[in-house]
């Protein structure tokens, strides 16, 4: 059996940590300090896992470059870690079916995170399907070119949405990825509309009996509302967090509004680390903190 490959990237990949709750936060900050550690997060945040990306490489829906994705690859068992601490692994009621990946604001790595939990699930024999709900600013439809999909289909999911087409016209598969694809060909104006319709949960809802996990990549919490209605719909949120990128107060915005809304938010992913940095920090944290804030 060949070995599955994913494309992104040429960098250097390693993770850390799992399940630790982060140490207390205010919410209130507006000191403009960047998200770069465990402990500039809310009490109460689980994380699911610290995933760590090389600063110097590029995270998007169109990657360059091979880097392997084989099962015993540090990368793919980074993704397994993520699935097996929001349940993807389980196969009784308490498994998550439908989950939400989103960030902040835009350049944080969640259309890759997205891509690469499906494609783990695919891996596993799973029927998957990935959703760009993204409808103002798409990113699915501008990677098509460095997708290998099975044909563009007739149909997009703005149509679907607005019930002027069945989802499966609007499907298509991707084969690097291994799993199907639902998308918007183009933004809209009407993103708002479209999303808080009786068509998006009706969708979710009939996803569901075609699919074993069903992947929304929404977009920014920060930005736009629909991350909170996406999130209602969904049985766990994960967030992803460029290192050192977004302000520590927009994170903590994007958070509070998510789980005010009652998003089923499970932790955080960080994003684009800068490996050496995050040593160091590690450091000081070992040799100075007391041990409940390291």
């Amino acid at each position: 059996t060949s070995t599955p490959t994913l494309t992104m990237p040429r960098t250097q990949q390693s993770l850390i940590g799992s399940n630790a709750h982060a140490s207390s936060a205010s919410t209130n900050d507006t000191s403009g300090a960047r998200m770069n550690t465990a402990r500039s997060a809310p009490a109460g945040i689980t994380f699911s896992l610290t995933i760590y990306f090389s600063a110097s490489a590029t995270v998007s829906s169109r990657p360059q470059g091979p880097t392997p994705f084989g099962p015993q690859s540090a990368l793919a068992e980074a993704i397994r870690r993520i699935g097996v601490a929001i349940k993807l692994d389980r196969t009784d009621d308490t498994r998550a079916r439908v989950v939400m990946v989103t960030s902040s604001v835009p350049s944080e790595g969640k259309s890759t995170l997205s891509s690469l939990l499906a494609k783990s699930a695919a891996a596993r024999g799973e029927r998957v399907i990935l959703v760009d709900c993204d409808l103002r600013s798409p990113s699915f439809a501008v990677a098509a070119g460095g997708r290998d999909l099975s044909e563009q289909p007739p149909k997009d999911l703005i149509d679907v949405l607005s019930e002027e087409a069945p989802f499966d016209q609007a499907v298509c598969a991707d084969k690097r990825f291994e799993c199907d694809l639902l998308y918007p060909s183009k933004g809209t104006p009407l993103a708002g509309d479209l999303i808080n319709r009786a068509s998006f949960p009706a969708l979710v809802e009939e996803l569901k009996l075609h699919y074993d996990l069903i992947v929304l990549d929404a977009p920014p919490a920060v930005a736009v509302s629909d991350s909170v209605t996406i999130g209602r719909l969904s049985d766990v949120v994960v967030y992803a967090v460029r290192w050192g990128f977004a302000a520590r107060s927009t994170v903590l915005r994007g958070i509070k509004e998510l789980e005010a809304a009652g998003a089923p938010l499970h932790g955080l992913v960080f994003t684009l680390v800068d490996n050496i940095r995050a040593a160091q920090l590690r450091d000081f944290a070992e040799r100075f903190c007391p041990p409940e804030e390291k």
